[in-house]
């Protein structure tokens, strides 16, 4: 029987996994030898091809923020800004002036959408005008300022998150 040749990589790769005595994840891995996670995988390959590990592979969802997330991450959700003016203003405000505010720049329809499904505000006409008021209980932090505070540092795998923010 030939003698089998392993890269030291390979070789490296199973002495942490007979040392954890478990299946790993590249990453697990990667970080245990600290290597790269691409060549861990690559390595890894290899050795599924000499019949030495068995990888299995699996889909993992990872949540992330675009560009809009990163923007609400800064300067905080529309209805969550709506809410800080109105509280500033004693907690009503005319719709005419609220559209003149610069830190909704725009997004006003949005956060009152949101602010009033949340049951934050109702509209009312008053004196001929149409106002927004304040008249919920506005929590400290939602879950999805949670999510984004979270998102904000870095992906998270879909599955690790609380089951809370799909109710």
């Amino acid at each position: 029987m030939a003698k089998l040749r392993l890269h030291w990589l390979e070789r490296l790769i199973l002495r942490t996994l007979i040392e954890k005595g478990r299946p790993m994840e590249y990453g697990e891995v990667a970080s245990a030898i600290s290597k790269d996670e691409g060549a861990v995988a690559k390595a890894s390959l290899w050795l599924k091809e000499k019949g030495l590990v068995e990888v299995r592979e699996a889909s993992v969802k990872i949540a992330k923020l675009g560009t809009v997330g990163m923007e609400y991450l800064k300067n905080g959700l529309p209805e969550r800004r709506l809410v800080n003016i109105l509280k500033s203003a004693g907690g009503c405000m005319n719709i005419s002036e609220l559209e003149k505010e610069q830190l909704l720049q725009g997004e006003l329809p949005i956060a009152i959408m949101w602010a009033k499904k949340k049951g934050w505000i109702i509209i009312e006409e008053r004196g001929g005008s149409r106002v927004v008021r304040i008249v919920g209980d506005v929590p400290e932090i939602t879950p999805e300022e949670e999510l984004l505070e979270q998102l904000g540092k870095g992906d998270v795998r879909v599955d690790a998150l609380p089951p809370k923010l799909f109710d």
